[in-house]
């Protein structure tokens, strides 16, 4: 089958991103003029289906991926949030592993989610608007972006966006698990980010990590939270000031030493309005490689899907991958 080369010729839709809110979204947006024109119409879909298997959604999107791809489909949407986006790419990477295939392969994107920081910056002029919704669906002008891979134990994640272990993991945990503040994302993302960012603070004690940078450790640190950054937007508004640079081939990595609730809050303040160098018991860096060593299992998120584990080794795939601009 040959396909048009412009246009998509797979959908993911996960109809329960945003709470919920996402099926409702993407009818909406279907019946704007701009979707037709950018060929949502025409292209087959599928649902994604949370309890689809032991695995979750991963399984059955990777076989049905799998088959498009056999049959000459090239382009891929995901939409929904970044979950979505993530579980995608996981799909995607995965078949490449087993069976490397075309490298013409492309994947965009529909928001449909909470916080879509897979579709930020929002001014970018490249960017279409559907419906209110923002779209990276300009597939002649695809470009290869770094791919962030995570070895976990058996465990092997790929992501695009950004990962953290430590307080903003535990609150990207909470707002995945608890059904109040997920209730409140579907309202409204921003309010339910400082929610469980509080509750965070409340409750969590800072990690004792070795960090290893390259190759050279740090040694042993009391780590209140460690970001490692793609694209440094997350959980709503709050954001990195680390620059933009999708593919250079490295992670900024941000380390937030011990810090009491005030503090913690201040921070949380301060990258609500994109500020983080030059704060107290912060440090970061640049690496390609990054090894974890923890006393105790945590949770380590990567596009907002929780791994747990106790050690892990985050490494920068360069270029790995056509993504829609």
């Amino acid at each position: 089958m040959q396909e048009n080369p412009d246009i998509p010729h797979g959908i993911i839709l996960n109809p329960l991103a945003n709470a919920g809110l996402a099926q409702e979204k993407w009818q909406r947006l279907l019946k704007d003029p701009q979707a037709k024109k950018l060929g949502l119409l025409n292209a087959p879909v599928f649902l994604v289906n949370e309890n689809a298997s032991e695995n979750g959604p991963l399984d059955q999107v990777t076989e049905w991926t799998r088959s498009k791809l056999d049959a000459g489909a090239r382009n891929f949407v995901a939409a929904g949030g970044d979950g979505t986006v993530n579980l995608v790419l996981n799909a995607l990477m995965r078949i490449k592993n087993q069976a490397p295939f075309a490298s013409d392969v492309k994947l965009g994107g529909v928001a449909l989610g909470s916080s879509n920081d897979f579709h930020k910056p929002q001014d970018l002029a490249h960017r279409q608007d559907i419906s209110g919704c923002r779209a990276r669906l300009n597939f002649n002008e695809a470009k290869a972006l770094d791919v962030g891979m995570v070895s976990a134990g058996r465990t092997n994640r790929y992501f695009l966006i950004n990962a953290s272990i430590g307080a903003m993991a535990e609150a990207a945990n909470s707002l995945n698990q608890d059904k109040k503040l997920g209730f409140l994302k579907r309202h409204n993302m921003d309010l339910a980010a400082v929610a469980a960012g509080l509750q965070t603070i409340m409750r969590f004690a800072p990690l004792n990590l070795v960090v290893e940078l390259d190759g050279t450790s740090l040694g042993a640190l009391e780590i209140y939270n460690c970001g490692v950054v793609k694209i440094p937007h997350f959980a709503g508004q709050m954001r990195y000031d680390s620059p933009f640079e999708p593919s250079n081939g490295k992670f900024y990595v941000h380390l937030v030493s011990k810090i009491g609730r005030w503090a913690a809050i201040k921070l949380m303040l301060a990258l609500w309005n994109g500020k983080f160098s030059g704060l107290s018991k912060t440090k970061s860096f640049t690496a390609t490689r990054l090894r974890l060593y923890a006393d105790r299992d945590f949770a380590l998120e990567c596009d907002g899907e929780i791994v747990q584990c106790r050690e892990a080794l985050l490494e920068v795939i360069p270029q790995a991958f056509l993504v829609c601009p």
